[in-house]
């Protein structure tokens, strides 16, 4: 029995490991939960949802055949194969073979003085700007200013390290041309070497640029091109979070971004893009006065936790969506967003012939009573405009806006 379990795990610490860089693990996993910008596009998944679409259907239609057959004979093209055809001009699965993903978290500021003294600072969601960057950037660019070295040596060096993650499922022609473009890479830059990560080997381009006299500006790229999936990173830690299988905090556990794709991502979901508005703001919340924040909380911006875009290809169609994610309740001119109901029934009648649709839906009545409230908190005391309003339009025309039409 001890032998047996002994062997058992023996077993699970060799195999534990493997999964972690699957090509089937979502992207957004490997990415932390701070991440305020991400983008994920699915190149597979695209193009399988192509031809499902109605209009490369309607090309197989008899008639659209017939209308298509002069310009299909001068290219070459058979009957039939006329959506192969318009397939086979799009090669992508050749340099994508499934997802792609790019995340930024932040910045790292490193500045080293001639001393080697170093100040670092970080900028991210809950790592704001503060007057001590400010000053510390100040002091860094006035040999800029001035133009010439100053007496004695104050040489200085700023280290940029931006918390950029990008993870792609290579296809066979990127495989094949990418030692080249590396190599192209590495003669463009400083340094090239070799470094450990995780266990791994990866490629590290360096390279410093001289600004101005005396001041240099340094950065650095990290690769790993040896996997099923790539990883490219400018953040060491990044790469190395990554390359482990990604933070078991990580951004596809954020509650905010779980509301963003589930909401985006029906159907065959292609694109999908996530901006963490409240990480954003934190960054930047020490610059704006107490009177612009209390502006924005009345106006409700500071109730919105995050935004996301996604394009997929459902019922046939081509679906783009915009989310917005809330702490609560919508606030300020977001409650007008409750008078405009889920769903348009006119979809579900329209004949399939339809070739366009331009359709609103609200409650008119809930509309007009949003808007008075929120005339009412913005401008205090003159909601009764409104009512002169919709009294002035009853006279002149006869109909009550409300009663009759709303």
């Amino acid at each position: 029995m001890t032998r047996r379990a002994l062997c058992l795990l023996l077993l699970c610490a060799l195999t534990l490991p493997l999964p972690l860089l699957r090509a089937d693990q979502p992207p957004s996993s490997y990415f932390p939960k701070d991440t305020f910008l991400y983008v994920e596009a699915d190149v597979a998944a695209l193009l399988s949802g192509l031809p499902k679409l109605d209009i490369m259907r309607m090309i197989d239609d008899e008639q659209v055949q017939d209308f298509l057959a002069p310009m299909m004979d001068e290219m070459g093209v058979e009957a039939g194969e006329v959506v192969a055809s318009l397939m086979s001009q799009l090669p992508l699965e050749d340099w994508v073979g499934g997802r792609v993903a790019v995340g930024l978290r932040g910045v790292k500021l490193t500045f080293v003085r001639a001393d080697g003294e170093k100040k670092v600072y970080e900028l991210g969601p809950g790592k704001p700007v503060s007057a001590a960057l400010f000053h510390e950037m100040l002091g860094f660019s006035v040999p800029m200013w001035i133009g010439r070295r100053p007496p004695r040596d104050s040489s200085r060096n700023l280290i940029i390290e931006p918390d950029l993650l990008i993870v792609v499922d290579p296809g066979p022609e990127l495989r094949r041309i990418a030692p080249d473009y590396v190599e192209k890479a590495a003669s463009w830059v400083k340094s090239r070497e070799t470094v450990e990560i995780a266990g791994r080997q990866v490629t590290r381009l360096s390279d410093t640029q001289q600004v101005s006299p005396g001041v240099t500006v340094s950065f650095s790229a990290y690769g790993d091109l040896s996997g099923e999936r790539w990883f490219l990173s400018s953040s060491q830690q990044l790469l190395h979070d990554a390359l482990t299988g990604g933070s078991p905090d990580s951004l596809s556990k954020s509650k905010s971004f779980q509301e963003v794709r589930a909401r985006l991502t029906g159907g065959t979901s292609v694109v999908l893009a996530y901006l963490d508005i409240a990480g954003a703001l934190e960054m930047v919340r020490s610059l704006a006065s107490p009177i612009l924040m209390e502006e924005m909380e009345l106006l409700g911006l500071t109730s919105v936790r995050g935004m996301g875009m996604g394009i997929s290809l459902a019922a046939g169609g081509v679906r783009e969506s915009l989310a917005l994610v809330f702490d609560g309740q919508p606030r300020g001119i977001f409650e007008l967003l409750e008078a405009a109901p889920r769903g348009i029934p006119t979809l579900d009648v329209a004949p399939l012939s339809t070739a366009g649709l331009i359709a609103m839906k609200f409650d008119a009545p809930l509309l007009v009573k949003k808007l008075r409230k929120l005339t009412n908190k913005l401008l205090p005391g003159n909601e009764a405009y409104l009512d002169m309003f919709l009294a002035q339009a009853k006279r002149e025309t006869g109909i009550d806006i409300v009663d009759d039409l709303l």
